[in-house]
């Protein structure tokens, strides 16, 4: 964290002496340069949480997911992403595992879904995201389930599709 002070520079009075001013002078010079590199050090944490490896983004999905399945009867695959993909912007990574975890929470209570894939690729340009379950086949687009996850892919500008085969599932496919 970053912890700002407002000095107040004062007028020197004419009795103090030059040696007292000068100590005072290098405290506040020592003062503003340990500033100046905690507010750089600040600058280089929060740039370098600007971007985070597609891979890392991923395990950090799967983290977040594990609490959410463990005690329900639904069994939840990772195809992972490839190690080398790009560095997602941090938007893009916060945005992509809050998509899953609200298609994922959307199918958990579901009785007749027992099996869901997530899958992340990279095609040099964008995020890949496949979500496919083995229930019904009946949600689509408007499932009011997966209202808020058409609403983040689009605040992100992304693309959502659908493709349901009644009986097989519903596959979910994300473009960021």
């Amino acid at each position: 964290s970053i912890r700002l002070t407002r000095v107040k520079l004062s007028p020197r009075p004419a009795a103090v002496d030059s040696t007292t001013t000068q100590t005072k002078a290098e405290s506040r010079l020592n003062f503003a340069a340990e500033g100046m590199v905690h507010l750089r050090t600040a600058s280089d944490r929060v740039r370098t949480f600007t971007e985070e490896p597609v891979a890392t983004a991923f395990e950090r999905l799967r983290d977040d997911l594990r609490p959410l399945v463990r005690y329900r009867d639904i069994d939840v695959q990772f195809v992972e992403p490839p190690v080398n993909g790009r560095a997602l912007p941090s938007e893009i990574a916060h945005g992509a595992r809050a998509v899953v975890r609200g298609s994922i929470l959307a199918l958990v209570d579901r009785h007749d879904v027992s099996r869901v894939r997530v899958q992340w690729d990279c095609d040099g340009t964008n995020l890949l995201i496949n979500v496919r379950d083995d229930g019904p086949g009946d949600l689509s687009d408007e499932s009011v389930q997966l209202r808020l996850v058409r609403q983040r892919v689009l605040a992100l500008n992304g693309r959502l599709s659908f493709e349901a085969t009644p009986g097989w599932g519903t596959e979910m496919s994300v473009v960021m």
